[in-house]
Order: C-alpha cells, then structure tokens, then sequence
C-alpha cells in the first residue's frame, strides 16, 4: 500500500505543479463569473441608450405620426425623417439620427419585410423589439377598425398562453414541485461537465501509461513495484488531480459569484438576487421584451438545490473516471505507438460519445424508461445520471444506479489490470483482440 501511495503522490504533484493545471483552474470560474456578471449588469443597468430612429413614412395612414403619438418609451424617439428614402439616408450619414424606419405606402397590405430600419450602427435588440412591437400593435388597431372590432373586443379573443409544469407526486404529503427550463440547462451542463472531465482525465491516464511504455521507464518501476500496483498509482494520483480541480471549480465559482453579485447589484444573497431577477422578468414582460425568459432562466438556475445536484454529478464523475480510466490504462499497455492507438481506442471511447449523445433522451424524457435503463447501464450512467439529477429522482433509482457503477468498477478494473500487466512489458508485437481475451484467464504467476 506504501508504494502505491508513493505512485499516487508522484502522479498528482507532477500534475498539479504545471503552469496549465494552475491557469486553467483558476481562469475556468473566473471567465463563468465574469459572464454572469456581465449578464446581470445588462440585466439591472439601464437597459436602452439614447436612440433617434427617424420615420421615411411614405404610407397615406399616417402611420409615423401614430408611432410618434403612441410611443411610452424614455430613450427612443422618432422624429419625422425626410419622406425619399435616398434623403433620408443622407440624413443618417450625415449623423441626424441612429437608424431610419421605412414605413411602405400600403402598410396594411405590405408583407412585414417591407418595413425596412437601415442603420450605420447596429441599434441594441431591445431597441429593435420595441419598435417591432409598437409598429405591429399600430398595424393592428388599423385592421380593427376595417373589421368593426375594438381593441378590447379583439384582446378578449386573442389567446396566448404559456404551460406552467408542475410536477405532482404519487405521496399526497409531499408539495408539487414546479419545474421550469433552469432544469434542462442545468441538466446539460452537468452531463457536459462530466463528459468533458471523464475524457480528459482518462486520456491523460493513457498518455501516462503510453509515455512510461515507450521510455521503458516502466522496467525499472516494474522491478520495485507490482504492475497492478502502478497501474492503479497512475489512475488514483489522477483521479485526485480531478478531484482537486472540480472542487476548486465549485469553490473559487461560487466566491467569484458572490464578489461580482456584490459589485453589480450591492448583494450577494442568491435568494436576494432570484427575487430580484424574477421581478426584473416580470417588469420586461409588461414591456413585451424577450429578456423575461433569460431573467426567469437565470433566477430558476440559482434556485437549484445544489445540495442535491452536486453530490450526485461529484459521485458519477468519480466513478466513471474509474471505470474508464482503468479501460484507459489498459489501452495504453497494449500499444507501442500512436498509431496503434486506434485500433483499442474506439471500443472504449465509443460508449462515452454514445453517452452523451445519449443523454439528449434522458434530457427530453427524463421520466422515460429509454432514460431508466441508461442511467443504470455502467457505461452510460456516469453521463445520464447526472443529467437526470436536475430534475426530480427516486432514492432507490439512485442507490441501484450507484451500486451497478461500484460492482462494474471492480469488474472492469480486475480485467484491465490482467491486461495491464501482461501488455506493458510487450514491445515490437502487434497485439491483436484474441491475444487480448487470452490476458483475462491467464493466472498471477
């Protein structure tokens, strides 16, 4: 056991002591707080600059005056521009105004990409959907009064509606649980997530074992240690560099989080900052802006139970990077070259990529039998487990999941320490997958 230690602590302080491990730990939360920062910063300053959009009104309604009469908005304006659209323009170079709208002789009967808004500088989305906004419901009340019919009359029969899923439990005590799109997103960056940090870290257990191979280094460990001894070194050390960087992630996120809430909104409470962002969403939908959904997406990610969430993404992460890593090792025992690399690659990267390809049933029907059985399936469920740990989930689902992952870990790590200490001293022999099967049944000499 002491010299496996020794192997583990050589593993992880190579690891940890390069410049890259160190950047990329520490820039990954700093570039995701900074993006959050700068959404909420667009979400709580003032939403629209100053804007002059000049009215080519060409229409025999009139229509700019009654954009110009109807217009609620503080920061955009709409003066009369000259009715010839080459004028017009000129008046935009020349800087008079930010944007010019061209308002069609027939609006009534026009197709809606007849109205045309030439700019120099882009104006901002929220600027472009108030002015579409405003111009539809002008159009509108036009095409009421040709029908006889009021605005009232006609926002009585005009129905938009927008499903709230609430989840109702089989126990009558428990409280339905309402569910919204903070859960897919939130489900997709942990299947992402788990993916991304399975792959590198088992290639770098294979880049480990092929390196030590090729620089037969591994003879003269080999003669102090067993090679299941160093094998299991190699993917224990890295398991911990892994473990290490994940949890710097959820740490160092969350104070960089909570330092830029801080200086944008004055707080750093996320239940204050939910609170404030679902108003916020409520406030923009009164104005018809489509910001209301990014404001209640971000509100319902930061009213995820983490406690909940992380323990299960931190658990499958750890167990399929042993499941894999351990196929990993094996591969980069039976190889002398890159080259050869392929031919044992494929069957074990497969699953993975089919996992997380996978992962998209599990995100459309989580509750689905497809996703049941994937997240039970060892090879599937280090990836769709976790994407089903955003949204609602039986203990028992999760113990089963758990325990099938534990039993395949030993299985595949038995199998490919059979193949690991017969294939690293191998060398100048193209192995092929019957000489593999072979390995299995040999006995420990």
């Amino acid at each position: 056991m002491k010299k496996v230690l020794l192997i583990i602590k050589r593993e992880y302080m190579t690891r940890v002591r390069k410049r890259s491990f160190l950047v990329m730990t520490l820039l990954g939360p700093m570039l995701a707080a900074l993006l959050y920062g700068l959404f909420i910063w667009i979400a709580v300053s003032e939403e629209t600059p100053s804007v002059r959009i000049g009215l080519c009104d060409q229409s025999e309604l009139f229509i700019g005056d009654e954009i110009i009469s109807q217009n609620t908005h503080l920061n955009i304006s709409y003066p009369q521009a000259p009715k010839i659209v080459d004028d017009a323009k000129d008046s935009l170079r020349a800087g008079k105004y930010d944007a010019i709208l061209f308002i069609p002789r027939d609006p009534i009967n026009s197709f809606s990409k007849s109205f045309v808004l030439f700019y120099v500088d882009r104006l901002p989305v929220s600027t472009i959907k108030y002015t579409e906004e405003l111009t539809s419901r002008i159009l509108e009340d036009y095409k009421l009064k040709m029908n006889n019919m009021s605005r009232p009359e006609f926002e009585m029969v005009r129905t938009r509606i927008t499903l709230e899923q609430t989840k109702v439990f089989t126990d009558p005590k428990k409280e339905d649980q309402r569910t919204n799109d903070a859960a897919f997103v939130i489900a997709f960056i942990n299947g992402f997530l788990v993916y991304i940090l399975i792959l590198v870290y088992g290639t770098q257990v294979l880049r480990g074992v092929m390196e030590e191979k090729q620089s037969r280094i591994v003879e003269v460990i080999i003669s102090s240690v067993k090679p299941i001894q160093l094998m299991a070194g190699k993917i224990l050390g890295i398991a911990a560099v892994g473990l290490t960087q994940f949890t710097i992630w959820i740490v160092f996120s969350g104070i960089c989080f909570m330092v830029i809430s801080q200086i944008v909104m004055g707080f750093s409470d996320p239940a204050q900052i939910r609170e404030q962002l679902e108003t916020m969403g409520q406030f923009t939908a009164n104005e018809g802006i489509a910001d209301k959904a990014n404001l209640e997406l971000m509100a319902g990610i930061l009213g995820t139970n983490l406690w909940v969430v992380l323990p299960v993404v931190f658990f499958f992460f750890v167990g399929g990077y042993l499941l894999y890593s351990s196929l990993f090792a094996a591969v980069g025992a039976l190889v002398d070259t890159d080259s050869d690399t392929q031919q044992f690659m494929l069957p074990v990267t497969l699953p993975l990529i089919f996992s997380i390809a996978l992962a998209q049933v599990a995100l459309k029907n989580p509750d689905g039998n497809l996703a049941l059985f994937l997240s039970i399936f060892p090879l599937t469920s280090p990836i769709v487990f976790p994407v089903k740990a955003a949204f609602e989930f039986e203990v028992s689902h999760l113990l089963i999941s758990m325990g099938v992952l534990l039993l395949s870990i030993v299985l595949v790590a038995w199998m490919a320490g059979k193949i690991y200490r017969t294939g690293i001293l191998m060398y100048g022999k193209r192995i092929t997958w019957s000489e593999v099967f072979r390995w299995l049944f040999y006995r420990n000499g």
